[in-house]
């Protein structure tokens, strides 16, 4: 029992040579043991502990059993040998029941040298464990079944920001971003619950200096030997800087009016961008899964020349443009994202044209046509006459038109009236020419029509036509001032004309002898349509014209003035305020005093005025005294700053009449004058504004007793 205690007390040693010596003097005290030789093997080499030898341990052979019976010896391990070997040897030999008992303590030794062998292989293994988890760029740890840290690598630590141990801090609490918490601890939860792993999910963590950054984890569990979850670990891919990346490319093409949108192989929405979104009212979460052109166009089915299908099928970009069911129009445009030569999602690039496209017609209409009048212009008319071949389209015949009086008109009553005007005549000849001819504006009052097929019969006829036209718009227009239009006429078949160059230029000819032979009558009716114009003004009703041509000519005649000044004081009686009318209504009526804007539109009546006398032959002799009725004696009147006798003296005699009429009739603004206020106003602006020679002239008028409020 003794020596079998001794067996059971041989205990795994703090260091092999304190085993070994134990042995040793265990057995040579209780087995008599002579001499004893233990060698121990490991690591790759020998180590041999000796008792009784006097030769060198670490030179020493195995001695040979000499079969005396004095000898025990025994290799060690399995195979034999692995781990050594035992030699002892008695004086005498050695009896079966001390071989057994040695047998004993062989196995207990074996038993211990196993034990260390594989104490030192967990440690070679944790050891290489650990140094592979620090070669390991992302982070690794375990945790206990609260999430409290028990391994970490070093990559887990820089990570999180820490420098020393992680162990025992708690990943959820410490280490997870406040908004991400539940989230975290439905995933750990989920783990727990299934024991499977949790791959790639997203977590917002919380570095130690408080900074937030976004990780990929692959989160698995650790089972005891029963199944039963104590523990979580996993893999963690710090993407901070890619999710950066990517927010910043959100913000990029969120910036982006276009829509952007990434597309799988079967055309479902896999990511669009805040356009996209806007365009369809959807959100990402709404959009994904669903197909484009489901969300666009509500279909089953790809878009006839979906460019999207052709990316898909070729793996090069497409370009294509689509209407969509509110009409607009979209240019799309459909570039491959490849995986090798396969096409793993298309990125779709929608651009809403609608405007440009407009803009571009708008344009190209533009370069083709008179913006005011709709008809073709100058460039798009020479393009045709060169084009026009009269041996393969016959005859062609030339029509050119000159619209008279177009410069009074805009001088007059100003450029909207002039364009009205153009564009009244543009109508009128719209209507007397077929579809197939050509109606362009060559000019600023020129209309020019190329017809084939059109001999110079025909085009007499139309001319014709022309001027019935003219006649009958001029009747059934309500107002403004009548279209006169010059007309000239040429067809290749005349002699003489060869091209449609040479009719152009024959037609031209044409139209300027026309004009020569109604320019005159032309200028008349329109100056008698201004004329009607300001006879159905209000300054002209209630008898003004024919008051004022009466006080005017007994002050002409009581001035001595010739018989010929006289028939121009009537008429300039008569005619003096028509600039006015281009004078805008709201000014000529305004019941309040006029703005200095204003005043300087009304001052401009005078020399419109001017402008319509000189075009017409009947007022041409007054022209310059309607220039001038506004002028005042001491030069401060306007529009030349005229004085004293430099004014004409029929427009020094209508001044007085005029402002004598004016103060005694009622206005908008003020009631009339009596008779002797009037006089009294003409006598304080005698010398001023007006000629205090006609003045005291004018007031002798109403001396006679018979006549005291004026001889009219």
């Amino acid at each position: 029992m003794a020596i079998l205690y001794e067996v059971a007390a041989l205990a795994p040693w703090d260091s092999e040579e304190v085993l070994a010596r134990d042995l040793l003097a265990r057995w040579s005290r209780i087995f008599s043991i002579r001499r004893i030789a233990l060698c121990l093997t490991g690591e790759g080499s020998e180590r041999v502990y000796t008792w009784g030898f006097e030769t060198d341990p670490q030179q020493m052979v195995k001695p040979v059993d000499d079969g005396s019976g004095n000898v025990y010896t025994r290799s060690l391990g399995t195979p034999p040998g692995e781990l050594g070997w035992v030699y002892l040897e008695r004086a005498n030999p050695i009896p079966p029941h001390q071989r057994t008992l040695l047998d004993l303590f062989v196995r207990r030794l074996e038993g211990i040298l196993e034990l260390k062998r594989a104490q030192a292989q967990l440690v070679g293994s944790e050891r290489r464990y650990r140094e592979l988890l620090e070669t390991i760029a992302d982070g690794v740890f375990e945790t206990d079944a609260a999430a409290n840290i028990k391994l970490a690598n070093r990559a887990m630590g820089a990570l999180l920001g820490v420098t020393n141990s992680l162990v025992n801090r708690n990943l959820l609490l410490e280490f997870t971003a406040g908004e991400a918490t539940a989230e975290m601890r439905r995933a750990l939860a989920t783990v727990a619950e299934t024991a499977r792993t949790l791959p790639n999910h997203p977590w917002h963590f919380r570095r130690a200096d408080g900074e937030v950054g976004y990780a990929e984890m692959s989160l698995a569990p650790v089972l005891s030997p029963r199944g039963i979850v104590t523990g979580y670990r996993g893999v963690v891919r710090d993407l901070s800087e890619h999710h950066r990346s990517r927010q910043e490319r959100q913000a990029i093409l969120d910036a982006i009016p276009d829509l952007v949108a990434l597309l799988a192989p079967d055309f479902t929405v896999i990511w669009a961008n805040q356009a996209e979104s806007r365009e369809t009212g959807l959100r990402l979460d709404e959009m994904a899964g669903r197909t484009c052109h489901e969300i666009h166009y509500g279909r089953a089915e790809p878009c006839p020349s979906c460019p999207v299908v052709h990316a898909l099928r070729t793996g090069q970009p497409a370009t294509h443009a689509c209407t969509a069911p509110n009409g607009r129009v979209w240019e799309l445009r459909a570039v491959p994202v490849l995986a090798g030569n396969r096409v793993r999602a298309v990125v779709r690039l929608s651009r809403d044209v609608t405007e440009t496209r407009r803009i571009g017609e708008r344009l190209l209409y533009m370069t083709a046509h008179d913006v005011l009048t709709g008809l073709y212009n100058r460039v798009y008319l020479e393009e045709e006459l060169k084009r026009l071949d009269p041996q393969r389209q016959g005859p062609v015949a030339v029509v050119v038109t000159d619209l008279d009086g177009l410069r009074l008109v805009n001088e007059t009553l100003g450029h909207q009236a002039g364009d009205d005007l153009l564009v009244k005549a543009a109508r009128v000849l719209g209507k007397v020419f077929r579809a197939s001819d050509m109606v362009a504006r060559a000019g600023d009052d020129e209309f020019v029509a190329v017809l084939p097929y059109t001999g110079s019969a025909t085009a007499e006829l139309i001319r014709d036509r022309i001027l019935a036209a003219i006649e009958e718009a001029n009747a059934t227009s309500g107002d403004g001032p009548p279209i006169s239009l010059a007309v000239g006429t040429a067809s290749t078949d005349e002699p003489g004309v060869e091209t449609v160059a040479d009719a152009f230029r024959r037609a031209e000819e044409n139209m300027y002898k026309d004009k020569l032979t109604r320019s005159s009558s032309a200028h008349h009716a329109i100056v008698q349509t201004l004329l009607a114009a300001l006879g159905q003004r209000d300054y002209i009703a209630e008898g003004h014209a024919v008051r004022l041509a009466s006080i005017a000519g007994h002050l002409g005649r009581a001035a001595g003035i010739s018989s010929a000044d006289q028939a121009n004081l009537r008429l300039l009686a008569q005619v003096h305020d028509i600039g006015k009318v281009g004078v805008p209504d709201q000014i000529l009526f305004k019941p309040g005093k006029l703005t200095r804007r204003e005043w300087a539109k009304m001052k401009r009546h005078c020399e419109i005025g001017y402008r319509i006398a000189l075009s017409s032959p009947r007022l041409a002799p007054v022209a310059h005294m309607i220039l001038q009725h506004h002028e005042w004696w001491n030069g401060e009147g306007y529009p030349q700053g005229l004085k004293g006798t430099q004014i004409h003296i029929c427009a020094r005699i209508l001044a007085i009449a005029d402002a004598y009429d004016a103060m005694t009739s009622d206005r908008p603004y003020r009631k009339a004058m009596s008779h002797e206020e009037a006089l009294a106003e003409l006598r304080r602006g005698a010398g001023t504004q007006f000629d205090p020679e006609l003045v005291e002239r004018f007031v002798a008028l109403f001396a006679d007793p018979e006549h005291p409020a004026g001889p009219w």
